[in-house]
């Protein structure tokens, strides 16, 4: 089990995805950020995530993103992929 939860951590972490800065729960020892990708052309990650000071990502959750979420994440593609 550790091992595909590995593997799913880093496909996620190598997915084109919009980043967005978590101040309200970032502090001085993690940088939260939220995210949204895009998963194999059929459905829109929401991934919470951490970057510590010791630079190993922590993934915290993933579902599938609300409707008005992967409209924005659409949007942002847009302008990131011609």
């Amino acid at each position: 089990m550790g091992l595909v939860l590995k593997k799913l951590c880093r496909l996620l972490m190598t997915l084109i995805r919009l980043e967005i800065y978590d101040e309200a729960h970032s502090g001085f020892t993690e940088t939260w950020f939220k995210g949204l990708a895009e998963l194999q052309d059929f459905i829109i990650l929401y991934l919470s995530y951490t970057e510590p000071a010791s630079g190993r990502t922590r993934i915290i959750s993933v579902r599938p993103a609300e409707l008005v979420e992967e409209r924005m994440y659409y949007e942002w593609r847009k302008n990131f992929i011609p």
